[in-house]
């Protein structure tokens, strides 16, 4: 059974180094203006916690659990990220940054991410259902089998990434940005041969 921290217990303006917070139960914890780096929170649980503006670098989230919480800032770099529901965190818009980070196995559904941004990293075996991304931003990262259906991806920004495979005609593309040959992919879904 892993640690359990308090209710109501707040990490405002820290900076956090190197910590285990392996199988951790955070209930109801405030997250403000606080960097982690290298710390390991796998398998930990977020119920019911607040997120604003924090930074997790260089940190490992292998099957972390987030239950209703807001999340009003959450930012990644170089991070691990697998087997993560992240439309478990409730209703409402959430701001998530992933920079040049390792992710697969994720869930992205159903959700308002206004200001989105996952570059320089890599993504695998993870979905994107039903989400509003306008805007966000793909760039140069590399996508293998995942899924993207009838999501809002209008202007979104998917220069420099590779390896993705969805239908054009299912998500919402308008002045979406694309580089080839990477988007040469979208000609499978117009039944045409080019030479």
């Amino acid at each position: 059974m892993g640690k359990i921290i308090a209710m109501l217990q707040e990490y405002i303006e820290e900076e956090i180094k190197r910590e285990a917070f392996r199988g951790t139960d955070f209930t109801k914890v405030l997250f403000e203006d606080t960097v982690f780096y290298q710390c390991d929170f796998t398998e930990a649980e977020f119920t019911d916690c607040i997120f604003r503006d924090c930074e997790f670098e260089e940190c490992n989230w292998t099957g972390v659990k987030i239950y209703d919480g807001k999340i009003q800032g959450l930012s990644f770099r170089q991070a691990k990220i697998m087997g993560v529901n992240f439309a478990a965190s409730g209703p409402g818009p959430s701001r998530y940054t992933f920079q040049e980070c390792e992710m697969a196995y994720c869930t992205f559904e159903e959700m308002n991410l206004p200001d989105f941004v996952m570059e320089g990293g890599s993504l695998k075996e993870s979905s994107f259902v039903e989400c509003q991304l306008e805007e966000a931003s793909f760039r140069d990262t590399s996508f293998a089998d995942c899924v993207f259906e009838r999501n809002q991806l209008k202007r979104a920004d998917f220069r420099g990434a590779t390896g993705y495979r969805f239908d054009p005609f299912d998500n919402h593309l308008k002045q979406a940005r694309f580089s080839l040959p990477a988007a040469a992919i979208f000609l499978d879904f117009l039944n045409i041969e080019v030479e």
